[in-house]
């Protein structure tokens, strides 16, 4: 699904990180933007949602929106040293 279907910008900047919202008041928001949206295509949206890693489940029909931050791996440079070192060394001793 597109983004621009989804807006997840503006529903990060109605609702807000923190805030819990029921599914009426989200549906509110995606019947303002989009005029005679279907119940099953409001339902696929959450669904969408919440696949994405934007909003969570706090208990049935109440959600939060998720800002837990993503893991990215760091690599030190000490081990790229290391790894570049075992690569000329292999080169230069291949039967090691």
């Amino acid at each position: 699904m597109k983004n621009d279907k989804l807006m997840k910008d503006a529903i990060i900047e109605t609702f807000g990180y923190g805030n819990v919202f029921t599914s009426k008041e989200l549906l509110k928001f995606y019947k303002v933007n989009e005029d005679g949206l279907k119940e099953s295509t409001f339902r696929w949206r959450v669904y969408a949602l919440k696949k994405d890693g934007l909003i969570s489940n706090i208990k049935r029909g109440s959600y939060i929106l998720d800002h837990k931050k993503t893991f990215k791996q760091q690599v030190l440079e000490e081990v790229l040293r290391g790894e570049l070192w075992y690569m000329n060394l292999k080169k230069y001793w291949y039967f090691i």
